[in-house]
């Protein structure tokens, strides 16, 4: 995924949503674990990026 991608949306209860989740890394990256479908708090792990694999990052 590129720099800036959203990666998830964060929704209330009436499914507005509230805050877009985007990659802040500065090249691609590679979304190793996303939260899909939980209850989260402030503070709580939405996602994990890793660096993007290298043939990837050609692109």
């Amino acid at each position: 995924m590129s720099a800036g991608q959203v990666i998830a949306e964060i929704i209330d209860d009436a499914a507005r949503v509230v805050q877009e989740i985007v990659n802040p890394r500065p090249g691609p990256a590679t979304v190793m674990m996303l939260r899909q479908t939980a209850i989260v708090t402030p503070g709580d792990a939405i996602a994990m990026l890793g660096p993007a694999p290298i043939a990837a990052a050609s692109l």
